[in-house]
Protein backbone atom coordinates (compact mmCIF):
# COMPACT_ATOMS: atom_id res chain seq x y z
CA UNK A 1 0.00 0.00 0.00
CA UNK A 2 2.94 2.53 1.08
CA UNK A 3 4.19 2.07 -2.25
CA UNK A 4 1.56 2.61 -4.16
CA UNK A 5 1.10 5.67 -2.82
CA UNK A 6 4.48 6.38 -3.56
CA UNK A 7 4.39 5.58 -7.16
CA UNK A 8 1.22 7.64 -7.37
CA UNK A 9 2.46 10.94 -6.17
CA UNK A 10 6.00 10.50 -8.11
CA UNK A 11 3.91 10.54 -11.35
CA UNK A 12 1.50 13.64 -10.05
CA UNK A 13 4.60 15.51 -9.63
CA UNK A 14 6.20 14.19 -12.52
CA UNK A 15 3.19 15.71 -14.49
CA UNK A 16 3.03 18.47 -12.82
CA UNK A 17 6.68 19.45 -13.49
CA UNK A 18 6.33 18.34 -16.81
CA UNK A 19 3.14 20.94 -17.47
CA UNK A 20 5.65 23.33 -15.88
CA UNK A 21 7.78 23.51 -17.91
CA UNK A 22 5.54 23.03 -21.07
CA UNK A 23 3.59 26.01 -20.36
CA UNK A 24 6.26 28.32 -18.68
CA UNK A 25 7.66 31.09 -20.87
CA UNK A 26 10.89 31.58 -21.14
CA UNK A 27 11.10 34.68 -22.91
CA UNK A 28 8.82 37.15 -21.20
CA UNK A 29 9.75 39.64 -23.88
CA UNK A 30 6.75 41.27 -26.09
CA UNK A 31 7.56 40.73 -29.67
CA UNK A 32 7.34 43.84 -31.86
CA UNK A 33 4.80 41.87 -33.87
CA UNK A 34 2.16 42.70 -31.43
CA UNK A 35 3.04 45.90 -30.87
CA UNK A 36 0.78 48.73 -32.20
CA UNK A 37 -2.91 49.45 -32.99
CA UNK A 38 -5.25 46.82 -33.90
CA UNK A 39 -8.80 46.61 -34.86
CA UNK A 40 -11.63 44.70 -35.94
CA UNK A 41 -15.28 44.17 -36.15
CA UNK A 42 -16.28 41.21 -33.78
CA UNK A 43 -19.51 39.19 -32.92
CA UNK A 44 -20.55 39.20 -29.44
CA UNK A 45 -21.65 36.33 -27.56
CA UNK A 46 -23.07 38.26 -24.25
CA UNK A 47 -26.62 37.85 -23.15
CA UNK A 48 -27.72 41.13 -24.94
CA UNK A 49 -26.94 39.71 -27.57
CA UNK A 50 -29.87 39.88 -30.72
CA UNK A 51 -29.77 37.41 -33.41
CA UNK A 52 -28.38 33.61 -33.29
CA UNK A 53 -24.97 33.20 -34.25
CA UNK A 54 -23.80 34.16 -37.39
CA UNK A 55 -26.31 36.51 -36.34
CA UNK A 56 -27.40 39.61 -38.91
CA UNK A 57 -27.99 42.00 -36.72
CA UNK A 58 -25.54 45.10 -36.74
CA UNK A 59 -26.18 45.40 -32.87
CA UNK A 60 -24.29 42.20 -32.25
CA UNK A 61 -20.90 43.38 -34.14
CA UNK A 62 -19.16 44.78 -32.01
CA UNK A 63 -15.57 47.22 -33.15
CA UNK A 64 -12.81 46.63 -31.14
CA UNK A 65 -9.65 48.56 -30.95
CA UNK A 66 -6.54 47.74 -28.77
CA UNK A 67 -3.96 49.52 -28.19
CA UNK A 68 -0.93 47.90 -27.51
CA UNK A 69 2.48 49.96 -26.08
CA UNK A 70 6.46 48.55 -25.81
CA UNK A 71 6.13 48.20 -22.10
CA UNK A 72 2.52 45.88 -22.58
CA UNK A 73 0.51 48.34 -21.43
CA UNK A 74 -2.92 47.43 -23.36
CA UNK A 75 -6.14 50.05 -23.69
CA UNK A 76 -8.50 50.75 -26.22
CA UNK A 77 -12.61 50.37 -26.71
CA UNK A 78 -14.94 47.75 -27.33
CA UNK A 79 -17.83 49.23 -28.51
CA UNK A 80 -19.19 51.96 -26.31
CA UNK A 81 -16.73 50.81 -23.98
CA UNK A 82 -13.56 51.80 -22.90
CA UNK A 83 -10.66 49.22 -22.23
CA UNK A 84 -8.23 50.24 -19.63
CA UNK A 85 -5.10 48.93 -17.48
CA UNK A 86 -4.74 45.29 -19.30
CA UNK A 87 -1.32 44.33 -18.66
CA UNK A 88 -0.07 41.62 -22.19
CA UNK A 89 2.14 38.79 -20.79
CA UNK A 90 3.57 35.87 -22.75
CA UNK A 91 1.49 33.14 -22.27
CA UNK A 92 3.86 29.59 -23.40
CA UNK A 93 7.38 28.86 -24.54
CA UNK A 94 7.99 26.81 -27.71
CA UNK A 95 7.64 23.28 -26.88
CA UNK A 96 4.26 24.97 -25.45
CA UNK A 97 3.47 26.33 -28.51
CA UNK A 98 4.98 23.07 -30.75
CA UNK A 99 2.30 20.92 -28.42
CA UNK A 100 -0.63 23.46 -28.86
CA UNK A 101 -0.81 24.90 -24.86
CA UNK A 102 -1.97 27.75 -24.43
CA UNK A 103 -1.89 30.71 -26.41
CA UNK A 104 1.14 32.94 -26.96
CA UNK A 105 0.06 35.66 -25.24
CA UNK A 106 -2.43 37.14 -22.74
CA UNK A 107 -3.91 40.61 -21.31
CA UNK A 108 -4.46 40.02 -18.05
CA UNK A 109 -6.30 42.96 -15.25
CA UNK A 110 -8.20 44.55 -17.81
CA UNK A 111 -11.00 45.99 -17.19
CA UNK A 112 -14.21 47.20 -19.73
CA UNK A 113 -16.17 50.80 -18.25
CA UNK A 114 -19.09 51.63 -19.92
CA UNK A 115 -21.78 49.66 -22.34
CA UNK A 116 -20.68 47.69 -24.81
CA UNK A 117 -23.99 48.74 -26.63
CA UNK A 118 -26.76 50.53 -26.69
CA UNK A 119 -28.57 47.02 -25.60
CA UNK A 120 -26.01 46.29 -22.95
CA UNK A 121 -26.82 46.61 -19.44
CA UNK A 122 -23.79 45.97 -17.69
CA UNK A 123 -21.48 49.14 -16.80
CA UNK A 124 -18.43 47.19 -15.75
CA UNK A 125 -16.72 44.11 -16.63
CA UNK A 126 -12.99 42.65 -15.72
CA UNK A 127 -11.71 40.52 -18.77
CA UNK A 128 -9.01 38.16 -20.15
CA UNK A 129 -7.80 38.55 -23.32
CA UNK A 130 -5.37 35.41 -25.04
CA UNK A 131 -3.95 35.20 -28.36
CA UNK A 132 -1.73 34.17 -31.13
CA UNK A 133 -0.33 36.85 -33.61
CA UNK A 134 0.26 35.21 -37.30
CA UNK A 135 1.45 37.42 -40.36
CA UNK A 136 0.23 40.51 -38.44
CA UNK A 137 -3.59 39.06 -37.83
CA UNK A 138 -3.78 38.72 -33.73
CA UNK A 139 -6.05 35.73 -33.19
CA UNK A 140 -7.98 34.71 -30.06
CA UNK A 141 -11.08 35.83 -27.83
CA UNK A 142 -12.20 38.17 -25.45
CA UNK A 143 -13.70 36.79 -21.97
CA UNK A 144 -15.23 37.57 -18.79
CA UNK A 145 -12.96 36.81 -15.97
CA UNK A 146 -15.09 35.99 -12.85
CA UNK A 147 -14.13 34.69 -9.44
CA UNK A 148 -14.10 30.80 -9.08
CA UNK A 149 -15.41 30.72 -12.65
CA UNK A 150 -13.96 29.84 -15.91
CA UNK A 151 -13.81 32.76 -17.72
CA UNK A 152 -17.13 33.30 -19.90
CA UNK A 153 -16.60 33.98 -23.72
CA UNK A 154 -17.38 37.88 -24.88
CA UNK A 155 -16.33 37.51 -28.17
CA UNK A 156 -14.77 34.24 -28.46
CA UNK A 157 -13.72 35.12 -32.83
CA UNK A 158 -11.60 37.59 -32.15
CA UNK A 159 -9.85 38.57 -35.38
CA UNK A 160 -7.83 41.95 -35.47
CA UNK A 161 -5.42 43.97 -37.90
CA UNK A 162 -3.16 46.51 -37.39
CA UNK A 163 -5.31 49.76 -37.58
CA UNK A 164 -5.06 51.13 -41.30
CA UNK A 165 -5.03 47.96 -43.22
Amino acid sequence: MKKIIVIILTTLLLISAAYWAIATPFNHTISDDVIGNWEGTCEVFADFKIGEYPSTHAEDQIFIVLKIDETGNVTGKIGDAVLKDGQLKRNRNKLGELIGINSDYVVTNATIEGKISSVDSIESRTITIPFNCYSKILKGSISLKESFKYPDPLFPYLVLKPSGE
